[in-house]
């Protein structure tokens, strides 16, 4: 396998587990949604928020493109609103992963934050995303199991043997 269909799969991956997040969310009450669990933006709607809003502003990293973040990012959109965040980044990650090559994935890439600029190759920023994504969603799936909507499994081999049959 190559660095490059490993990096498909971790994207088509990190979909798959964004989406078994999304569906145990969308059974929350607003109440619940917005309930302060201790996570690290406070509530499950905020990491949701948070995490959508990442995902493309790293997405506009690789892409070589003007920072991009959701319309209307704000602290009293639910879940309608977050799902169609997601859904666009599912987009833009997948079409971004359809056009890598093993030497893409070495492409330095640029940001520019707070005034300072950082330079990383393509790999590192893809693998910080997928990396980041995780976390929160770990984060979220905790908070969802304790408030009764466990979003189940969401170990990568569980994501191979499903795609695999």
């Amino acid at each position: 396998m190559s660095w490059t269909e490993h990096a498909r799969a971790l994207v088509a991956y990190n979909w798959w587990a964004n989406r078994k997040i999304l569906d145990a969310a969308a059974g929350l009450s607003r109440e619940e949604l917005d309930r302060d669990t201790g996570a690290t933006f406070g509530s499950i709607g905020a990491n949701l928020r948070h995490q959508a809003s990442v995902e493309m502003g790293w997405h506009s990293v690789l892409a070589g493109i003007e920072l991009q973040r959701p319309e209307g990012l704000q602290a009293e959109a639910g879940m309608e609103d977050i799902r169609s965040w997601f859904e666009e980044s599912r987009k833009r990650l997948q079409e971004y992963a359809v056009g890598l090559t093993d030497a893409s994935m070495d492409t330095e890439l640029t940001a520019t934050r707070g005034g300072e600029t950082y330079r990383w190759p393509a790999w590192q920023v893809l693998a910080h995303l997928m990396n980041h994504s995780s976390h929160h969603r770990a984060e979220t799936g905790v908070a969802l199991a304790a408030a009764g909507h466990s979003p189940g499994d969401m170990d990568f081999i569980y994501f191979v043997a499903e795609h695999r049959a």
